[in-house]
């Protein structure tokens, strides 16, 4: 009876996120993330399109704050092997075309920095983010960030940021350490008709993986010593490095500032190096050989190390008005990849126009479009996205995309202690997409329906292999979300439905995340208050498997099926720029006694309590 409370507590709110098209932010305006900072306003832009201009906000406690893990703060949490830092992957599908090369090694991504999300503020007041997230009574699992910016008076502007993911987890060989550093620089011309930005990227990520845990010793209560029970793998780990270094500038060609200037050229450079491998050098013959299967090349371990640098050169005209703007650019990528001693260049030229037209204030029609003309002739993506605003009742958008997508390297090609699991060039995907989206303000509801249909889609066999399935992939999908409030109390809720036509996708078909909570501030509005109770549901649903050699998630054995439910309890409190959170995780285990899987033969935690500090200092 207490499950099925749980479970009703999850599904009542049916209403849900729907997701807006990716869309061309608008340069004209001053966009603002929440609600500014009083009384003083913290501006600040990023590379991905220096003439919009944002504002710092104060979101008070967010509705994600009590998320440390980077995987978490979304509206779906990904599927992961139970630890923070860990490789996973969304439960709605997601194909993300790409115009070009791309080795296909991005799993950690949702930890990492990226040029493009480095921000610039224009403010000579320093302003500093620190946070810190342990999990209580463990000095070995935390989560520490801080940022710093600031811009000088000689138009020079500096920004730093850091973040340290260190989670040895409560498992043998389970642990994870990503290293996150970005040193940036912005300079101004006086005449402010040039802006320049440089800086470096460094982001490291490293885990080790046990293979999976002996699901049959694995037994509740947690009184039992996790760092027993005997796992598949014991002397391995994964390590991916990427250093970027880029060079961003814009000139004005109208004698105004760069920023609002209505003709403007530009030109980026940016530079990658890293790689991507794994090590497995205590290999037992039998137990191994059924483990990896058909990546055991020989007795001497497995060896897997993809080299990759890459230079890239954009050269971009711009020209914006006040209802219009639009971006030409041409890109050159210089690719220099080596696997295992296998050596491919690769040049591609790409064409991009980025555009944007508003008809009024109602209407609004986005255009995205990318050719490859290089080594990459013959793929492309395009997308064109219109909103049209129907007053203060509703806004309706939607999205319509083609694209013909080059395989992936790592789809391609495998490499093993020099040896090749598989050589096999991989035809292109191409496909299409369309994603509606009605927006009701006044109710609070958020919908959306979309469909994807996808030809020579490649995916991952029961043997963790790529192949190419030989037909039509079929994906609908309907996402809902509302945020009710009434007096102290909120309710806010996500839920996805999605059917796919083909068996060889392993991912859930419903989701619900559901958050209650009340909200007061006490003491003249000096302290403010939140606590609630976030349920996350799962029916019965295929789990997952996961490959330690090249970091893939597949659909294996469909006997390994479990459902999802977990409650989360926590209560936050923010005085002035100090923020708190004490977050009790998976207390539906006091009711249910079971153990949450989101992969197979990989447990989630039992129920811990994790502790989070963020204090934003403000001169």
């Amino acid at each position: 009876m207490r499950n099925y409370l749980l479970i009703l507590f999850a599904v009542i709110p049916f209403f849900v996120y729907g997701q807006y098209p990716p869309s061309i932010p608008d340069t004209s305006t001053v966009s603002q993330d929440s609600v500014p900072l009083p009384p003083f306003v913290y501006q600040y832009v990023n590379l991905s399109n220096p003439g919009q201009v944002k504002i710092m906000a104060d979101t008070s406690l967010g509705l994600f704050f009590q998320d440390a893990d980077p995987a978490r703060k979304k509206k779906f949490n990904d599927l992961n092997t139970g630890n923070a830092g860990s490789m996973g992957i969304s439960p709605l599908f997601q194909f993300k075309p790409a115009s070009g090369f791309t080795t296909g090694y991005r799993a950690y991504d949702d930890f990492n920095f990226m040029p493009d999300s480095i921000r610039f503020y224009d403010s000579e007041r320093p302003l500093a983010d620190l946070f810190f997230s342990p999990i209580f009574g463990s000095q070995q699992n935390f989560i520490v960030g801080a940022e710093y910016g600031q811009k000088f008076k000689d138009g020079l502007a500096i920004s730093l940021n850091y973040r340290r993911i260190s989670q040895l987890g409560f498992y043998q060989n389970q642990g994870t350490r990503t290293t996150n550093v970005a040193l940036a620089v912005r300079w101004t011309h006086v005449s402010k008709k040039l802006d320049v930005f440089t800086g470096f990227v460094s982001n490291t990520n490293n885990e080790v993986h046990n293979g999976g845990v002996d699901t049959a010793i694995l037994v509740r209560p947690s009184g039992q010593f996790r760092i027993n029970v005997p796992v598949a793998l014991s002397n391995n780990k994964s390590r991916y490095e990427q250093q970027s270094y880029f060079l961003y500038s814009t000139l004005a060609l109208d004698g105004k500032a760069a920023v609002e200037s209505r003709f403007a050229i530009g030109h980026k450079l940016d530079i990658k190096t890293g790689y991507q491998g794994y090590y497995d050098n205590g290999l037992d013959s039998r137990n191994d050989t059924l483990f990896y299967n058909d990546y055991l090349i020989d007795n001497r371990g497995i060896r897997n190390r993809v080299a990759l640098t890459q230079w890239s050169n954009t050269f971009m005209l711009r020209s914006q008005w006040k209802r219009a703007f639009g971006t030409l650019s041409l890109v050159y990528d210089h690719f220099r990849l080596n696997d295992g001693g296998q050596t491919r260049v690769v040049n591609d030229v790409t064409l991009r126009l980025d555009g944007k037209i508003a008809a009024g204030s109602t209407l609004d029609v986005y255009t995205r479009a990318r050719l490859g003309i290089g080594a990459n002739a013959g793929s492309f993506v395009v997308e064109a996205n219109t909103t049209l605003q129907l007053g203060k009742v509703a806004k309706l958008s939607g999205e319509l995309s083609f694209f013909n997508s080059q395989p992936m390297w790592n789809q391609d090609v495998l490499t093993l202690n020099g040896q090749n699991v598989y050589n096999d060039p991989l035809n292109n995907v191409l496909g299409t997409a369309f994603l509606a989206t009605l927006d009701l303000p006044w109710l609070g509801i958020k919908a959306s329906l979309g469909q994807q249909l996808i030809d020579n889609y490649i995916y991952r066999s029961e043997t963790a292999l790529p192949v190419q399935h030989n037909g039509a992939l079929q994906v609908s999908q309907a996402m809902v979300s509302q945020h009710w409030r009434w007096k102290i109390i909120h309710l806010e809720s996500h839920a996805f439905w999605q059917s796919v036509n083909q068996s060889f996708v392993a991912l859930p078909s419903f989701y619900v995340k559901s958050n209650l909570f009340l909200e007061r501030a006490f003491f003249k509005k000096n302290l403010l208050l939140r606590t609630g109770l976030e349920v996350k549901y799962i029916p019965d649903f295929v789990l997952p498997e996961y490959d330690v050699v090249t970091g893939n998630y597949y659909r294996g054995d469909q006997s390994y099926k479990d459902k999802y439910l977990s409650a989360d309890y926590y209560i936050l409190g923010k005085v002035s720029k100090f923020r708190i959170f004490f977050k009790f995780e998976n207390i539906q285990q006091y009711l249910n006694n079971r153990i949450n899987y989101l992969a197979a033969f990989h447990p989630q935690f039992d129920n811990r309590m994790r502790l989070g500090f963020r204090w934003l200092l403000l001169d």
